[in-house]
């Protein structure tokens, strides 16, 4: 099996900072997710939830005024001509009105919504032929007529119109509150998870360097202090190899060169030491030679001598 400092000092760099890279990528992607996932949400709540309740409290407005007018012009039931401006009044609260249920029905997209605008619309209708029915009264003159229509038909009428339209303004309130918790939690979700893995990813840089930077600034050191001692001229170091990657490769290298030149130099000292044997023996062998040649020489001188001896005695006698 591998080890970690087996690695080449480039792949252990590259999964270092690819780890790194990799947890900034998920905060990133998280963060551009989420931050999606809350634009969206904004966006429905700004322009289709708050519309609808905005427009839906519009129609209850609307019906608590015609209302106002139809009562008033009940009470003037016997004076038409105060009525005259309330007329006009009820048509244009009467148009806004239906112009806000409308925009509401355009803004539907489910079925759901699309029922629950369709019973708004059916209780419109409903106050609004009970509206139509009450006007005849009041303009016929027969107030006592009109007052009991309106207690009669109009207030229950009226109480259904105002109850479904307030259903229907509490149901797009809570998911206008549900769309905004969601963005809360969108957001909150989004800051735990780029503090937890920007944390992380600072730790494991802080680690993964420390670590890193002692796996190749350590061998370093070895290999300088190795390389001082042979300069020094001392190949008695114990070069240790304890990795394949590039700085073990270094050390390999400084424990061969190590090995030959201490080899070279045994093998010199070597030659060196029997150089100084052979000297010796050269210069014991010219002693040697010397002491004979000296023997010569001796026996050669007394050799000369007995020679004179005789001349001189052969000369006595002759």
């Amino acid at each position: 099996m591998i080890s970690v400092k087996d690695l080449k000092v480039g792949v252990r760099l590259g999964a270092a900072f690819g780890l790194v890279i990799f947890l900034l990528i998920v905060v990133s992607v998280t963060a551009i997710v989420k931050i999606s996932s809350i634009n969206g949400a904004v966006d429905r709540i700004v322009n289709d939830r708050y519309i609808k309740v905005r427009l839906a409290f519009d129609a209850r407005d609307g019906v608590n005024e015609q209302i106002k007018y139809l009562r008033g012009m009940v009470i003037e039931t016997a004076h038409p001509e105060k009525n005259v401006k309330r007329y006009g009044q009820l048509d244009s609260v009467t148009q806004q009105t239906n112009q806000a249920i409308e925009h509401i029905a355009r803004l539907q997209t489910t079925e759901v919504g699309i029922r629950k605008i369709q019973a708004v619309k059916e209780a419109a209708q409903q106050f609004e032929s009970a509206k139509n029915e009450l006007l005849n009264l009041v303009r016929s003159g027969n107030q006592e007529a009109a007052a009991d229509y309106a207690l009669m038909k109009i207030t229950p009428t009226q109480t259904a119109y105002l109850d479904i339209v307030k259903r229907f303004a509490d149901s797009q309130s809570g998911q206008l509150q549900a769309e905004g918790a969601n963005a809360v939690a969108d957001g909150t979700t989004a800051t735990r998870i780029t503090v937890i893995f920007s944390s992380l990813a600072a730790l494991l840089a802080v680690v993964l360097g420390y670590f890193l930077t002692r796996s190749i600034v350590t061998p370093l050191r070895e290999a300088v202090k190795i390389a001082e001692n042979v300069a020094a001229g001392d190949l008695r170091t114990a070069i240790r190899v304890n990795s394949t990657d590039e700085t073990g490769q270094l050390m390999q290298a400084l424990k061969t060169m190590n090995e030959n030149l201490l080899r070279i130099v045994t093998e010199v000292r070597s030659g060196t030491e029997l150089i100084a044997t052979a000297s010796g023996e050269i210069s014991l062998g010219n002693m040697d030679l010397s002491s004979r040649t000296e023997q010569q020489a001796s026996s050669l001188q007394e050799t000369a001598s007995a020679m004179e001896q005789i001349t001189s005695t052969v000369k006595q006698n002759a």
